[in-house]
């Protein structure tokens, strides 16, 4: 996902005061943490309060950021994609009240999409001035989501589920984990995020066995969290990580591989009983697959049969605030998949903007992976993360809404921060393509 425009040095003028850096890394460091580690963890009192107040802190640090310290506003095709389809959005509302008198309010889904810009931009800033945070940064985010993991393990042998959210989130009836997340899909889906961050780092460098054994409690953590629409993902970012070893390390990843195979096995013998959604489950016959084709996919069909290009704009209801009221054309309770809520609010110009979105993102980050010759390689292991991120979200989409999970899709923004160039790596770029464009021989 490389950058695109001309590229500056971020500096101030010469002949300008002394400017304390420290304390502006410092400041937006923990700007950034803010506004993403709280959503690891379904507290949303104090969650809220905590992000809110980071990204309004945040926001006035990007300003100086972008003025006194001259830094590029760096935007990448997969961000102007996403920028794109804000603005269609307020088009969509807009189509939808003059073709059928119909004005949802402005802001429901996409306030997600504005909060997840806003942790892009962040951590571009941060890394922009200190590169060396790039993995810091990374480790913090991994950290977090062992943490998430190791609840949610606890969660599963525990005698009796014992998760202290579940009841502060009306889900008393959930019975599988969900540990300190707010429902078991997103458990499952963060579990195999921080898979991908160790997939990437597996691929450019030897992996020690404490990253083994956090891999093993991750992908534990969303084995037992049984969210089916999310086990494709675990595979996809299990088999990234498991190439990555095997490449370098062909007789250790055999080792590594069977070792984590036995202890699933010996997981599923020894608690059959909490396994028994994941595996005593007919998809087809699954109830809330049924009623999803009974009720919320009609929906959509209603919809793009009258408003095919523009959808309905952000309906609150599809996303699940039925507090926002039901008519005709949204009576149902949430889409729960995520290309059919693109559909059904975009239409299919929208559903378009962001499939294109997918496709530079996923090609850039391709770039990075090959062409980066930064002698670490730390841009290209969240390459490869964000790329076994952006997989298994795409797979989930399917069955699960996803777009609007603040918890999933804020890791997928910080990582795309992360992978952006800071100002040395861009001077040093800049200098090896003048010294290559000088080395060739001219045509005349």
């Amino acid at each position: 996902m490389e950058a695109t425009g001309p590229a500056t040095v971020a500096r101030p003028r010469d002949g300008a005061e002394p400017f304390p850096w420290r304390l502006f890394l410092a400041v937006g460091t923990v700007c950034l943490l803010g506004s993403v580690l709280p959503l690891l963890v379904a507290w949303p009192a104090v969650n809220g309060v905590i992000r809110n107040a980071a990204i309004a802190g945040g926001t006035l640090w990007l300003l100086v950021a972008w003025g006194r310290l001259e830094a590029p506003l760096r935007m990448p095709g997969a961000i102007v994609g996403v920028l794109l389809l804000q603005v269609w959005s307020g088009v969509t509302v807009l189509l939808a009240a003059a073709l059928i008198g119909r004005l949802n309010p402005l802001g429901t889904i996409d306030f997600f999409l504005m909060r997840h810009l806003f942790v892009f931009l962040a951590a571009s800033a941060v890394v922009y001035f200190a590169p060396e945070w790039r993995p810091r940064l990374a480790d913090v985010l991994l950290a977090a989501i062992g943490l998430v993991a190791l609840a949610g393990v606890a969660d599963f042998v525990a005698p009796q589920q014992w998760a202290p959210v579940r009841e502060a989130m009306g889900a008393a009836t959930i019975d599988r984990p969900v540990g300190i997340s707010g429902y078991h899909s997103h458990l499952a889906i963060l579990c195999n995020f921080g898979i991908a961050l160790l997939a990437g780092r597996a691929w450019f460098a030897r992996i020690s066995w404490g990253h083994f054994a956090l891999f093993a409690l991750l992908a534990l953590a969303s084995l037992a969290a049984q969210a089916r629409a999310h086990v494709p993902g675990l595979a996809i970012a299990s088999g990234a990580f498991l190439v990555g070893l095997f490449f370098r390390d062909r007789r250790r990843g055999f080792v590594l591989g069977g070792g984590l195979l036995a202890l699933l096995l010996v997981a599923v013998a020894a608690f059959p009983g909490k396994f028994q959604t994941l595996l005593g489950t007919d998809l087809e016959a699954e109830p809330t697959l049924q009623g999803r084709k009974a009720l919320t996919w009609p929906q959509v069909d209603f919809v793009l049969e009258h408003l095919p290009w523009s959808g309905l704009g952000p309906e609150p209801v599809f996303w699940g605030a039925v507090e926002g009221g039901t008519d005709k054309w949204a009576p149902f309770h949430a889409i729960d998949a995520g290309f059919l809520l693109l559909a059904a609010c975009y239409g299919y110009v929208g559903l378009g903007i962001a499939i294109v979105t997918f496709v530079v993102y996923g090609v850039g980050l391709a770039r990075v992976i090959w062409l980066d010759r930064n002698p670490k390689r730390e841009r290209s292991q969240l390459a490869v993360a964000q790329l076994a991120c952006l997989a298994a979200m795409l797979v989930a989409m399917y069955a699960n809404n996803i777009v609007t999970w603040d918890d999933a899709m804020s890791v997928l923004f910080l990582l795309g921060g992360l992978t952006q160039l800071g100002w040395r790596e861009e001077r040093r770029l800049r200098a090896r393509a003048h010294e290559e464009a000088a080395c060739i021989p001219s045509a005349s």
